[in-house]
């Protein structure tokens, strides 16, 4: 069983990378490898992900996926979804490095193909499951998927 984590972008999805995020999630769920999700309870690609995970939980048979909701502390980017554990209020990037301590696999969606430095909450959780050799599963707006590393991030020109 898997403890996976995601993040993405404020902006939400577009349409063939959630596609390709319900592909994956659906593998997952299917091979009984996700046992607990969590997410940053953040308007966007979070409410995308997070209700894609109940759907798709909620047909298949197994064990039933533990909802982490892990909220930041900005009022204006929070979802407020349900879940069945609801994490103390941090700053977003302590809340992502604890999302990534928690996990040992991150699903990203980010809005952008190359790196952003400053200013992506996403791209700063990608580099923190680098450092911290957390599996890294990064799902591109044109819904290509590469399972992220350093070295592969670098060679694609990712990062």
């Amino acid at each position: 069983m898997t403890d996976v984590a995601f993040t993405g972008t404020r902006k939400g999805m577009t349409i063939v990378q959630w596609e390709r995020f319900n592909e994956i999630l659906h593998e997952e769920l299917v091979n009984q490898k996700l046992n607990e999700w969590h997410d940053g309870d953040c308007i966007g690609a979070d409410q995308q992900a997070h209700a894609t995970v109940q759907r798709i939980d909620g047909h298949h048979v197994g064990p039933k996926v533990r909802l982490h909701g892990h909220p930041c502390n900005l009022d204006t980017q929070r979802a407020w979804m349900d879940y069945d554990v609801t994490h103390r209020v941090e700053t977003p990037l302590v809340r992502n490095k604890i999302m990534v301590d928690a996990s040992e696999l991150l699903l990203a969606t980010p809005h952008e193909y190359e790196e952003v430095l400053r200013g992506s909450g996403t791209w700063a959780t990608m580099r923190y499951a680098v450092k911290t050799d957390t599996r890294l599963r990064v799902i591109f707006p044109d819904g290509t998927d590469i399972l992220g590393t350093e070295e592969t991030l670098k060679l694609r020109g990712r990062v």
